[in-house]
């Protein structure tokens, strides 16, 4: 809303803060201006300069975001060369050329990412999208489903460090934001990820020994978010919210310059925002709590709002564990390579994590993740090469040992109910068929069939959700 001459002059005469005073000034001048102008300019006139406004305002978009000071600098410089009435001008104009506001960017991240071969999971690239748009991102869902995992995943391709922020009751201001210890001042892991610095609070975050190269940002992994206490969650707050603030024009020493945003750190000082990105996890909403999960506080809205829009329940997605887990390894048994299989495997597991998760609680004892599939895989490889050895371990881990080690976890009553409902002596039979073919050839066509189908109705009941 645009203020009149009067309510300005009121504004200059009860306002304390000299820089207000000065704004309002600029916007009183700016008013009287305006009023003082001709009004006597013909159609030809205003159609002349309206179309060479529209010719400037075209040239000055670019790639940028136009903002109201770039349009109002333009508009004055044309009127201040012509004859130009404020009657000629709709109140909305009118209204556009008196407002003042900082002049700022929006900062997009213009980011690379690079992925290493391989299919990448729907929801990986939904995540890219955040990281490009400075989003942060929740990510929430049952132990096992891969929050850690894929947080990882997006730091390998977009060439970030990973920052982990380990949360829990106990996690307090010195963690985040930094403070003395012991052993000297020690940076928090906000402070740290936001400014691209390292634990003592100098610029730089060395070299990602994967590739050689200099980091190009950090990744900031507030995991476990609702395991925090609240207390401390609020001391978060402040530099989750700086991350969406956008960098602004100052004038420094007759230069335009891009200043970015900035958080305190523990010794007091500014911290000026570098590439950063952040994904925090947990096993339930924020602005809710978990029977599943006791330790989970209950996180007050204003967290919750540093994540809007970009909050993910995370689920397991069959399809990928399938493809990139179960298929396609490559085995070396005697000299010769082999392209491997192991739709078996993931079959039985499939039903086993279904077992687990259909009925109260059990998942709060032990559940089928993506470690678990791969851990299991292993397992049989590893069995299936130490068969060919010369110098074999005698009486070599099974994979029927690694379920029975896996079914333990349970109680008693519970192992059996699991193991009736996903007939273990029938999978145990079939390994053992398993281990006397060729390890290339291990899947048959009922083994790929029976894949298809406990994804598809796995699919059909998780319609709509990212995967």
């Amino acid at each position: 809303m645009t203020l009149t001459k009067e309510e300005l002059k009121d504004k200059i005469a009860n306002e304390s803060n000299p820089v207000l005073v000065d704004a309002y000034q600029e916007e009183l001048d700016k008013l009287i201006a305006l009023e003082n102008l001709d009004d006597d300019l013909t159609d030809d006139e205003v159609s002349t300069l309206i179309n060479k406004l529209s010719s400037q305002l075209d040239k000055a978009v670019g790639s940028v975001t136009l903002q109201d000071d770039k349009v109002r600098d333009i508009v004055s410089d044309e009127v201040k060369s012509t004859k130009f009435g404020i009657s000629n001008l709709q109140k909305d104009v009118v209204d556009l050329i008196g407002r003042s506001q900082t002049v700022t960017l929006v900062n997009f991240q213009n980011i690379k990412a690079k992925t290493e071969g391989g299919k990448v999971r729907r929801i990986f690239e939904v995540i890219l999208s955040d990281a490009e748009a400075g989003n942060n991102v929740y990510l929430y869902g049952g132990a096992g489903t891969g929050k850690t995992y894929i947080s990882g995943q997006i730091a390998d391709a977009l060439n970030y460090k990973l920052i982990t922020l380990n949360c829990n009751q106990f996690t307090g201001e010195l963690q985040i934001v930094g403070g003395q210890t012991i052993e000297g001042y020690q940076e928090g892991r906000m402070t740290q990820a936001f400014g691209n610095l390292d634990e003592d609070g100098k610029k730089g975050l060395g070299v990602n020994p994967n590739n050689g190269k200099p980091y190009s940002g950090a990744l900031l992994l507030l995991d476990e978010l609702p395991k925090l206490d609240p207390n401390s969650a609020g001391v978060l707050n402040d530099g989750l919210s700086k991350i969406k603030d956008p960098y602004k024009y100052r004038v420094v020493d007759g230069k335009e310059k891009l200043i970015p945003p900035s958080i305190m750190n523990g010794r007091g000082q500014l911290v000026e925002k570098g590439n950063i990105f952040v994904i925090a996890t947990g096993n339930s909403k924020l602005n809710e709590a978990d029977a599943d999960y006791e330790a989970n506080f209950k996180q007050d809205l204003s967290l919750q709002d540093r994540f809007v829009g970009s909050v993910y329940k995370l689920i397991i997605d069959p399809q990928y564990e399938l493809d990139q887990i179960m298929s396609g390894i490559m085995v070396e048994l005697n000299g010769k390579k082999s392209i491997c299989n192991f739709a078996f495997i993931f079959n039985f597991l499939f039903k086993l994590r279904n077992a687990i998760e259909t009925r109260d609680r059990y998942s709060s004892r032990a559940f089928v993740s993506t470690r678990a599939m791969v851990s299991m895989r292993d397992t049989y490889i590893a069995y299936r090469i130490n068969k060919e050895q010369k110098n074999p371990i005698p009486n070599a881990k099974t994979l029927q040992e690694g379920i029975e080690s896996f079914l333990d976890l349970f109680t008693a009553s519970q192992k059996g109910e699991l193991m009736k409902d996903v007939n273990v002596d029938e999978f145990f039979k079939l390994v053992d068929v398993k281990n006397n073919m060729p390890i290339g050839d291990l899947d048959s066509d009922i083994d790929k069939t029976e894949a298809e189908a406990l994804i598809m109705a796995f699919n059909q009941k998780n319609k709509g959700v990212i995967k």
